[in-house]
């Protein structure tokens, strides 16, 4: 979508230096112009990572309820001055890319650690004095050969 606003944009631009002033060139620029401020709101609100407490997050932003279905379209957007809300609404959808990675994180953790068996140990032989360790898996260094 970018790269498409992008050859656009100097499709205007040629036009602006080799074309006579007309109405139509002016009307064309500001279209451009508006839909590339729209392009980042628009990648960033379809971040797979957004749920439902970070679509709220952007409703309370933008003051408006967003009706994700079919009327979900660039000009539905575009009515509700989205791009006018780009900070906020790229800083949510940030937001929940970061905790998107966090709570894969976690799950990684979460898993090593419910296979992980811990020892009780008693310390130094008092009594209701323990010590917590781990199992040891006992991982043999590679042989070095010497010449």
């Amino acid at each position: 979508m970018q790269k498409e606003v992008t050859k656009y944009a100097k499709v205007v631009s040629q036009c602006e230096k080799g074309l006579q002033t007309n109405t139509v060139l002016p009307l064309l620029k500001d279209k451009v112009d508006t839909f590339k401020a729209l392009v980042p709101v628009v990648v960033a609100m379809r971040n797979d990572a957004l749920k439902e407490h970070h679509w709220q997050s952007i409703e309370q932003a933008i003051g408006f309820e967003i009706e994700r279905g079919e009327n979900f379209t660039l000009g539905y957007l575009l009515e509700l001055h989205v791009n006018e809300y780009r900070q906020e609404i790229e800083g949510i959808s940030m937001a929940a890319t970061q905790e998107k990675i966090l709570e894969e994180l976690l799950t990684k953790v979460d898993g090593m650690w419910k296979g992980l068996e811990l020892v009780v140990n008693v310390y130094k032989e008092q009594k209701d004095v323990y010590v917590l360790g781990l199992s040891l898996i006992h991982i043999s260094e590679p042989t070095r050969r010497t010449p």
